[in-house]
């Protein structure tokens, strides 16, 4: 036991003294002073060799790219996106379409035994099945791109500025109501009672595995399985960070005490950023916030709980010991993140990074305080360990920009970016670019880094709605993941189009997924049992408030068009 004890003493002291120079080593630095005319200085930095992959960008065999072709051999856009959609099951068999739809088959029967629950479409031998689920979520396409109308909308009879045709074909109101109230993405509840799974449920129950941090039971399994890395990621690639929308509302926020999210749930992202499948999205995960499980220990390689570095070790433990380099903003990057990156991770690391995390930020709070270096000069103040390879800038544009690099030498690119100067005196821009000196370590950065940002906004104009109230966080992941599919598989879709058929145009994206959304809500027979009617009037009878087009009102009906008891309607007619 003792031995125990004193094994573990000196494991914590070498930690400390680990940390220690984590902390302090910046006292041991110094400031790199460039001649007039010279453009490098200081101690020349070797970055880690790139033995990445050399061979084509997309893993993808002969007999696949003939699936993936019509009958006139072309290569469509739909096929290619469900083709990257994520499998499930021991051998890759079971579609996302098949495993969704026997969680939505066990949380039907769950409402209909314990809370009363009756379905109006799916009843008697009726259930959900993967087609119905490719159907969903074609409607929800269909939704963003008329939109995202509620249900009553998209079924309406009369106005045929709210109907949609397509959804209206494709299934019943019924059905659409059902599996919206049926989003459930885990089976993490226990049967009523003493009867065994097995004898109330027809599928077998999927959980979460042992140990999932309690914030991604219920989607861990669907967000490890989008995972899927089946191209060959160039030596750039940039990391970054966004909330997901809904998360307020959520149950993960207002929920009962133990609340697995206080402050909101972010997912980070692993993009290619060079290429041609630039801004493919490589790694999402949702971070939990302070409360995340799987980021509340002490990483091996720190002492302090850096929760930044665990949730990298989580995100780049494909890409460690290849020579990557990776680029990422100031909410991950720290002296401990860039020397555990290189040491430890075998990977080139630059960003943006707070004064806070680095100690050289306080010997560069000195010098902008005495002035050595001003705002819109485009002049840098740079610093260097003098053995670790770690280098701190700080470069004086319209504001401050400070980096830190664990792989760039101090070089200074005379001329090497292109920026709108402002006016010291008027405090505006100008309108014509400059050739402006920076550090090549912020050239790299501005090149790389906003390319994630275009994939992003790519995505954000083509992103789902749900419309559940009942798992209002967990279906928008969902959600969230199904519309960054759509971008990754438009990637893949250019690259393949354009080698297998150089001489055709690539289809749009926004085409790309008008097609995919008739493929989803074409899939399989049809869920109606009867005729849909006709659809709304093109023309409306406008000289009266009370004129009903389309199909006629019941009497008895709730939903009685508006009549105003005092609104009086003159028609004038026009004379010759």
């Amino acid at each position: 036991m003792n031995q125990v004890l004193k094994k573990r003493r000196s494991q914590r002291i070498k930690n400390m003294s680990q940390m220690v120079s984590l902390v302090n080593f910046w006292e041991n630095n110094y400031k790199v002073e460039l001649e007039d005319g010279v453009n490098e200085g200081g101690r020349t930095i070797d970055p880690i060799e790139w033995t990445g992959e050399k061979e084509e960008p997309v893993n993808i065999t002969d007999e696949e790219i003939e699936s993936l072709k019509d009958s006139d051999g072309e290569i469509r856009y739909e096929k290619v996106f469900e083709w990257l959609l994520p499998r499930f099951g021991e051998d890759n068999n079971e579609t996302l379409f098949d495993w969704q739809a026997a969680r939505m088959r066990n949380y039907m029967r769950k409402k209909e035994v314990e809370d009363g629950w009756k379905p109006k479409y799916y009843q008697g031998d009726d259930t959900i099945q993967p087609n119905h689920v490719a159907r969903f979520y074609g409607s929800l396409l269909a939704k963003m791109l008329t939109g995202s109308r509620s249900i009553n909308q998209m079924f309406c009879t009369r106005e045929i500025f709210n109907a949609v045709p397509p959804i209206q074909e494709s299934m019943p109101k019924n059905a659409l109501e059902d599996m919206t109230s049926c989003l459930h993405y885990s089976d993490d509840w226990d049967v009523m009672g003493d009867e065994d799974w097995d004898e109330v449920y027809d599928d077998p129950k999927v959980i979460a595995p042992p140990h999932t941090a309690r914030h991604r039971v219920k989607h861990g399994i669907l967000e490890d399985c989008y995972i899927q890395y089946c191209v060959n990621p160039s030596r750039w690639i940039t990391t970054d960070e966004s909330r997901i929308a809904g998360w307020y509302h959520s149950c993960m926020t207002i929920g009962p005490d133990p609340k697995p999210i206080r402050t909101g749930a972010t997912l980070h992202t692993v993009c290619i950023t060079q290429g041609p499948l630039s801004s493919y999205k490589l790694y999402a995960r949702v971070y939990g916030g302070k409360d995340d499980q799987d980021m509340n220990v002490h990483h091996k390689h720190t002492v302090k709980r850096a929760k930044m570095v665990s949730l990298y070790d989580f995100m780049l433990e494909s890409f460690k010991h290849k020579g990557h380099c990776v680029v990422m903003d100031s909410a991950y990057m720290s002296d401990a993140m860039a020397q555990i990156g290189r040491n430890h991770w075998g990977i080139n690391m630059v960003g943006t990074c707070q004064s806070d995390r680095t100690g050289a930020g306080k010997l560069g709070k000195a010098d902008v305080k005495a002035k050595e270096v001003v705002i819109g000069s485009h002049e840098s103040l740079m610093y260097q360990h003098n053995t670790k390879p770690l280098l701190y800038t700080v470069w004086g544009d319209n504001n401050f920009v400070k980096t830190l690099s664990n792989f760039h030498s101090p070089v200074v690119v005379r001329g090497g970016m292109k920026r709108k100067k402002r006016n010291r005196s008027t405090k505006r821009r100008d309108r014509e670019f400059t050739d402006v000196d920076c550090p090549i370590q912020q050239k790299d950065y501005c090149e790389t880094y906003h390319l994630i940002d275009k994939g992003n906004g790519a995505e954000a104009k083509y992103d789902l709605s749900t419309e559940s109230h009942l798992h209002g966080w967990s279906p928008k992941l969902a959600a969230r993941y199904f519309n960054m599919n759509i971008n990754n598989a438009y990637k893949i879709h250019c690259y393949l189009f354009k080698k297998h058929h150089p001489t055709k145009v690539v289809m749009p994206l926004k085409e790309c997924i008008h097609n995919l959304t008739h493929s989803l809500l074409q899939r399989g027979d049809t869920m109606r049992k009867r005729g849909g009617g006709a659809p709304p009037k093109a023309t409306k009878d406008i000289t009266t408030s009370s004129s009903v087009d389309g199909r006629k009102i019941r009497s008895d009906s709730v939903r009685q068009p508006f009549t105003s008891p005092t609104a009086t309607v003159t028609v004038i007619g026009l004379t010759g």
